[in-house]
């Protein structure tokens, strides 16, 4: 584990691109999801860094589910 100086703050590109999650305690994004022809998801930190076991989970749980939803 290892602590992450300077997150990324990540702006949405397109109306197919929107933020998926936040930093705790502000409005700024910390994930943006895309879906298109494809779909992606990008974090403005290493996914590593989350130290809760749960929220870990839940959070990748939660991409896997957009990534295979219809």
């Amino acid at each position: 584990m290892y602590f992450v100086e300077k997150p990324g703050i990540l702006i949405p590109a397109d109306e197919k691109a929107l933020p998926y999650c936040y930093y705790e305690g502000s409005d700024l994004p910390a994930g943006i999801v895309y879906k298109g022809k494809f779909r992606t998801c990008t974090f403005g930190f290493p996914f590593e860094t989350i130290k809760e076991e749960d929220s870990r989970n839940k959070l990748m749980r939660n991409v896997l589910k957009f990534f295979f939803s219809k």
